[in-house]
């Protein structure tokens, strides 16, 4: 379990400083729609690496590597993004505004994460099924 632990936490942590470095990426160059595709490339690589090493690892059922897949992009979409907005709202708020994009933006970020959680999911299970195939671990390690 620990092991386990150690590469969610790596995973946890490329996560975040992929994101970071897109963020910073977009104060210093105009945003288009290339880097925002980089870095779902990125996302999904990560998603796919996490069901692969949970599956490696744990040796759980496919649903388990799904599970991690769904936690992943909760990291990375409604806490990462999502709370970009909520804090930017927040500040909007104390400043006296009422009304404010920002709020609508971290709504949209929670409903994008309900209807893109499935998709996240079948990424990490597909990497679970790659890992179970083709991955390097014996047969007679796995549990049924």
């Amino acid at each position: 379990m620990s092991t386990y632990l150690k590469i969610m936490k790596l995973v946890i942590l490329f996560t975040i400083s992929s994101w970071l470095l897109f963020k910073l990426y977009y104060v210093f160059l105009p945003s288009n729609y290339i880097t925002q595709a980089i870095y779902f490339v990125v996302l999904i690589g990560l998603i796919f690496y996490s069901g692969r090493e949970h599956s490696k690892i744990l040796n759980s059922s496919i649903a388990g590597s799904g599970y991690t897949g769904v936690f992943i992009f909760f990291i990375a979409h409604p806490i990462l993004n999502g709370g970009n907005y909520l804090v930017m709202y927040l500040l909007n708020f104390l400043e006296g505004e009422q009304y404010s994009q920002y709020w609508d933006a971290f709504l949209g970020i929670l409903l994008t994460f309900l209807g893109f959680s499935p998709i996240a999911a079948l990424i990490a299970i597909l990497g679970c099924i790659y890992e179970r195939k083709w991955g390097k671990v014996s047969e007679s390690h796995r549990v049924s």
